[in-house]
């Protein structure tokens, strides 16, 4: 499962401002390319990607379900995580709440927690994360 490109299009310019902020693209991800009057694109982000770096302002990922979770456990905890997917009976529910979920991230723009994700794992103090 996968964030879908309706999905997308259905967040606030505001959130779609900070789902750009908390992408760090790596190989193989997908991504869709918005533009104003023009079709969705679907892409997949490969190494030298001269069709992102061209579109980076109007490129939007398209998460997958783990990637989802583990963002939403870089944000809160894993005993947050553990008991927002202990209550969901169906993949549909757990996609659902974990959505939920990521969209409040996405309005949480002021703390500390959302600005930890706005820089890539690989670059993160790690003395500063452990809060």
């Amino acid at each position: 499962m996968r964030i879908s490109i309706d999905t997308v299009q259905q967040l606030t310019v505001q959130q779609r401002y900070n789902l750009q902020a908390i992408w760090h693209p790596t190989h193989l991800d997908q991504y869709v390319i918005l533009e104003k009057d023009t079709k969705p694109v679907l892409v997949i982000y490969n190494e030298n990607d001269h069709l992102y770096t061209n579109h980076k302002e109007d490129a939007y990922p398209l998460f997958s379900l783990e990637q989802l979770i583990l963002i939403i456990e870089d944000y809160a905890s894993f005993d947050s995580l553990r008991m927002i997917m202990s209550d969901c009976s169906s993949s549909n529910e757990l996609f659902s709440t974990l959505w939920d979920q990521f969209k409040v991230i996405l309005d949480d723009t002021g703390s500390i927690d959302f600005l930890d994700l706005t820089i890539p794992v690989t670059e993160r103090n790690l003395s500063t994360w452990n809060r």
